[in-house]
């Protein structure tokens, strides 16, 4: 350094005797001011530089308290377990506590889970940033099933707010946004299963969540974490329900318990006289009485299976009057013609149609016949209930 070779110099003409010593003296007491001046600079230039640290940025998974058990360390393992795209049922997670929420959706359903981004080594100078791709693609076609995000401070109880995960890391979206600031975030990874049919199903399939951690300051990888969804293995189930509605006669109301449908046929007697709101009387159909009859929905729907030809809906009494003779029930495809007594064998039950399609509404006809017998055992005044029982398969 020159100040070095300031000072070696000044040291070749100390050979000389004592008033050469005290020019020294004197040369040094001048050259220590810039040494001191020089060495006050540089340690400044040195304390201006040390608030950027260079600890890199990391990040790790953990369970959140409301989501799914994520165990282990990377390759982290977690799964959605039993899925179907009607939703139907309990998920099977393998966690008690729950863990995974469903809300319907375009299309079919979507399972979601919160999960905590513990990110550390972010400062002002090096924020953290996490993205994710999906690096390993379940079998099943992604028609079928495939992995959405929602990232860090998103509506995430809303479908609308999730993101389809990219297959390739070239498209890998963000799941925690650039921050100095190092805590846990809750993130929120999703299941959507399409409710159609005609696909190919894997069981027990599986996929791999890659996440990246980023020193986005600098947009330099950190680190790299992977999440498998094998633990349990996700399974897409067949599923299917079917639901009575009201059209434009008698009030179809869900119980949500046994039965599960209730409607209500109100006072009757054999002439037809004065008919409740919603029911019409029909004539020529059935001898020596009166046909009220009902229009009503029957609205059928499934999803996972491969073939669904040859799917039938069909009905029977199970539950009949108590006076059966007077009472009886009738099924047609339309309002003023084609009614037959509803069986009440449930070996050989009534076919309502072998034409189903997923998602329709069958509109169809319900009728009450009340005979208008005269007898000495007559009973009048009594309310009188019966239940009919429905039946959809799917082939």
């Amino acid at each position: 350094m020159p100040l070095t070779s300031q000072i070696n110099q000044s040291t070749l003409r100390s050979r000389k005797q004592s008033k050469a010593q005290r020019g020294l003296l004197r040369l040094g007491m001048m050259k220590t001011l810039p040494k001191i001046a020089f060495t006050l600079a540089l340690t400044g230039w040195l304390h201006l530089g040390t608030p950027i640290p260079c600890a890199a940025q990391s990040a790790t998974l953990q369970t959140n308290a409301s989501g799914v058990t994520i165990a282990g360390a990377t390759p982290y393992r977690a799964g959605f377990g039993n899925v179907n795209g009607l939703g139907i049922g309990t998920p099977s997670i393998g966690n008690p506590s729950g863990g995974l929420t469903v809300i319907a959706t375009t299309g079919g359903v979507l399972y979601y889970t919160p999960y905590t981004i513990v990110l550390s080594g972010a400062n002002n100078g090096h924020h953290g940033e996490v993205r994710a791709y999906v690096s390993t693609n379940f079998t099943t076609s992604s028609s079928v099933i495939q992995l959405r995000s929602c990232s860090v401070s998103g509506a995430c109880t809303v479908e609308t707010s999730y993101s389809t995960l990219p297959t390739s890391a070239a498209g890998e979206i963000v799941v925690l946004g650039s921050t100095p600031n190092n805590a846990n975030y809750t993130a929120y990874l999703g299941l959507f299963v399409a409710n159609t049919n005609g696909f190919a199903i894997t069981s027990s399939d599986s996929a791999t969540v890659t996440f990246h951690v980023y020193d986005a300051s600098h947009n330099n990888l950190q680190q790299t974490l992977q999440l498998t969804l094998a633990n349990p293995a996700e399974t897409v189930q067949t599923a299917l329900k079917m639901t009575l509605a009201s059209s434009t006669g008698l009030t179809f109301t869900p119980t949500g318990s046994t039965p599960d449908f209730t409607a209500r046929f109100g006072n009757v007697n054999g002439l037809g006289i004065n008919p409740a709101a919603g029911l019409t009387i029909v004539n020529g159909q059935v001898a020596n009485g009166a046909l009220y009859t009902s229009p009503y929905l029957i609205q059928p729907t499934f999803s996972g299976f491969t073939a669904t030809s040859g799917t039938t809906i069909s009905t029977y009494v199970s539950t009949d009057f108590v006076h059966s003779a007077i009472l009886k029930l009738y099924d047609s495809g339309s309002s003023g013609s084609g009614y037959s007594a509803i069986s009440n064998n449930s070996g050989s039950p009534t076919q309502i149609t072998n034409s189903v399609a997923s998602g329709s509404s069958i509109t169809r006809y319900l009728g009450l016949f009340v005979a208008n017998t005269n007898a000495p055992g007559i009973v009048t005044g009594s309310a009188e209930t019966a239940t009919l029982t429905y039946t959809m398969t799917v082939q």
